[in-house]
């Protein structure tokens, strides 16, 4: 029988710079260095049963991140934390974990939307612009992919902004599965004829709960 568990977590500093498959086994060595008794799967190709919930652009910074974890038996969730920030490297940090409930969707397939703080290093008329962009009924972006490059109406996946100050916001946007914004594809479309540069940092994540969000 397997325990699943949820962890939250910091991804700050240069670890920023490290992609998601290095994120994984940063986080399978953690686990291995904190004596966390983790299931395995089967097979010839054994591997730890952790899954992070979404992929983080490569180059930001978060304070919201989740990873579920399957364990082979049950330790509290306070336990887990402790095993893993006592080994895990300088700039990962488990913030909160619990354990999942029987039946409870893996955090990749909950996320819905994700929360993003964007920080200009100059933007004249922030508010403004953002007052303009919520009243459209459509913001057409052009969307780049591996394969092709198309118009896409982002408005839908624009859930929640909020102006913080002249050169930083806040803002709720769709992910997951069923959609994703990039913070950057906001950026660009807010920004226009301003001579601009951002940086950004994932905030929380969240799935659906009833007519509204919840935390993951």
């Amino acid at each position: 029988m397997a325990f699943k568990y949820r962890l939250k977590f910091a991804k700050l500093g240069l670890v920023k710079f490290v992609g998601h498959l290095d994120l994984l086994k940063a986080l399978e060595r953690a686990v291995m260095r904190g004596r966390v008794p983790v299931a395995f799967s089967h097979g010839f190709n054994r591997h730890q049963l952790i899954t992070i919930a979404q992929p983080l652009p490569l180059g930001m910074e978060s304070v919201g991140e989740y990873a579920d974890i399957e364990l082979a038996r049950q330790i509290t969730p306070e336990e887990l934390a402790e095993r893993l920030n006592a080994a895990m490297p300088s700039g990962l940090r488990a913030l909160a974990a619990r354990q999942l409930a029987p039946g409870e969707k893996n955090a990749a397939a909950a996320t819905a939307a994700a929360e993003y703080e964007i920080m200009f290093e100059d933007f004249s008329g922030l508010q403004e612009r953002v007052n303009e962009l919520l009243a459209a009924e459509q913001v057409i972006v052009q969307k780049k992919s591996k394969r092709q490059e198309r118009q896409a109406d982002i408005r839908p996946d624009i859930f929640k902004i909020e102006v913080l100050d002249a050169r930083r916001l806040r803002a709720l946007l769709a992910a997951g599965s069923s959609g994703n914004l990039s913070p950057r594809v906001l950026a660009e479309a807010l920004a226009r004829e301003n001579d601009w540069s951002a940086r950004y940092r994932r905030l929380e994540m969240f799935g659906k709960r009833g007519g509204g969000f919840e935390a993951l």
